[in-house]
């Protein structure tokens, strides 16, 4: 009897051990945490290409948004490790970062946000300017 329970058990065990689903990379809640630019959509800009293009770890940079509204890039230029601090709060489905390197606010809009994935749209003079980010620590 005790061995018929035990193989019970175990078969129950085995048929549900499929249903967990573990979850792929780090996930963000709502755009509080850190992105890394993967790939940007030039649209118009440099002669238009129309498609998305991978960005190199060398030529990528991150975001961080904290939940007390602090921003944060960072990037690599020239070979210089480069800081931005700011602040940031929503105005619709906007964006508005503040930042003490740029003297005017950048408004980036928020045209795909997921746990893992963040898409961000900048208006350039040669049209919208989209950046994919993904979820990193």
């Amino acid at each position: 009897m005790k061995r018929i329970f035990l193989a019970a058990i175990s078969l129950l065990f085995l048929a549900l051990l499929p249903s967990c689903k573990k979850t792929q990379g780090i996930q963000n809640q709502g755009i509080v945490g850190k992105w890394l630019l993967i790939e940007i959509y030039d649209g118009y800009l440099n002669g238009g290409g129309f498609k998305w293009n991978k960005i190199d770890i060398e030529n990528s940079h991150t975001l961080e948004f904290t939940p007390d509204g602090k921003y944060t890039r960072q990037e690599n230029v020239n070979g210089n490790n480069q800081k931005c601090y700011g602040t940031y709060e929503f105005q619709y489905s906007k964006v508005v970062v503040s930042t003490f390197c740029e003297i005017l606010p950048d408004t980036l809009t928020i045209s795909e946000l997921k746990p893992t994935s963040l898409i961000i749209d900048r208006q350039g003079i040669e049209g919208t300017i989209r950046y994919k980010y993904k979820a990193i620590k």
